[in-house]
C-alpha cells in the first residue's frame, strides 16, 4: 500500500479570471522569450502564453480560446504542500495542475495524447528554459568546468528549488555528476489528477532539456515515471564513457 501521506489531494478552487482572451488576440511571436517574472507573478498567464506559442508552431487546427476556456473549467488546484516545500517548488506545481488541465483539454479537442504532451512539454520548456540558462550563469560564476557547473546548480536548485518533499541521494565517485531522486512530488501529482503518463513528458523531459542547453550528457535507467523505485541521474561529458 502506498503511503497515504505522500498522496497528492484535489481540491476545488478557482483559476482566476481569463486572461488576454480577446478574440482577435494575436499569437505570440515565434522568437518570444517568456520571462521568469510573469512565471513568479503569475503561472496560469505565463502557462497561457507558451501553450499559445506551442500550439500556433505546431500548427493544428484547435481554436486556442476555446482551448483554453475548457482548460479553465478542468482546472482542479492540489492541495498545499508542506510547509517546507520553497516557493518556487509551489509554483511549479501550480504549473504542473495547469498542465494537467490543459492536457485533458487537449484531449477533448481531439489531439491524440502523444502530441497532447508534446505540446505541454514544448509550453513548458519555455517557462523553465530561461531559469535553466540563468541557474547555469550563476554557476558559471564558481566554476567554468561543464560537470562542476552541473553539480553546483543541481545542489543550489536542491536546497532552494527542489525541497522537501523532495527526497535526494547523491552518489559519490567518480567524475560523473551522479544522483537518485527517492521521492518526487511531480509524479505523485500527476498521477493524483489521473494522468501520470504525462509526467515523462511535463517534467522529466526537461532535464534532458537543460541537459542539452547545459552541453552535457544525461543518462538514465530508472525513473519514478517509469515505475522504479528511484530517478537515477547521471550527468557526463558528451562522448565520454560513463565512470
Amino acid at each position: 500500500m502506498p503511503n497515504e501521506s505522500r498522496r497528492f489531494v484535489l481540491k476545488p478552487g478557482r483559476s482566476g479570471p481569463l486572461l488576454w482572451s480577446a478574440p482577435n488576440e494575436a499569437a505570440p511571436p515565434s522568437t518570444m522569450h517568456l520571462s521568469p517574472a510573469l512565471f513568479a507573478l503569475h503561472p496560469p498567464a505565463a502557462f497561457r502564453l507558451a501553450l499559445r506559442r506551442a500550439l500556433v508552431e505546431a500548427r493544428h487546427g484547435v481554436r486556442f480560446q476555446d482551448l483554453w476556456k475548457l482548460s479553465v473549467q478542468l482546472y482542479v488546484p492540489s492541495e498545499r504542500l508542506p510547509g517546507g516545500a520553497s516557493p518556487m517548488l509551489r509554483l511549479m506545481l501550480r504549473l504542473f495542475d495547469w498542465n494537467c488541465a490543459a492536457y485533458k483539454a487537449l484531449l477533448a479537442c481531439g489531439i491524440s495524447d502523444a502530441v497532447a504532451a508534446r505540446l505541454i512539454h514544448g509550453a513548458n520548456w519555455q517557462i523553465i528554459g530561461p531559469i535553466a540558462r540563468l541557474i547555469h550563469w550563476a554557476a558559471g560564476l564558481f566554476s567554468h568546468d561543464a560537470l562542476d557547473r552541473v553539480r553546483i546548480a543541481y545542489d543550489a536548485m536542491f536546497r532552494l528549488v527542489f525541497t522537501q518533499p523532495f527526497q535526494r541521494r547523491v552518489i559519490l565517485g567518480g567524475v560523473d555528476v551522479r544522483f537518485h531522486v527517492t521521492r518526487c512530488p511531480f509524479n505523485e501529482l500527476f498521477d493524483a489528477h489521473g494522468v501520470p503518463g504525462l509526467t515523462a513528458q511535463a517534467a522529466c523531459a526537461l532535464d534532458l532539456d537543460m541537459a542539452k542547453e547545459w552541453n552535457v550528457s544525461l543518462s538514465r535507467s530508472a525513473t519514478i515515471a517509469g515505475g522504479q523505485a528511484i530517478c537515477e541521474f547521471c550527468f557526463s561529458r558528451h562522448g565520454s564513457a560513463l565512470s
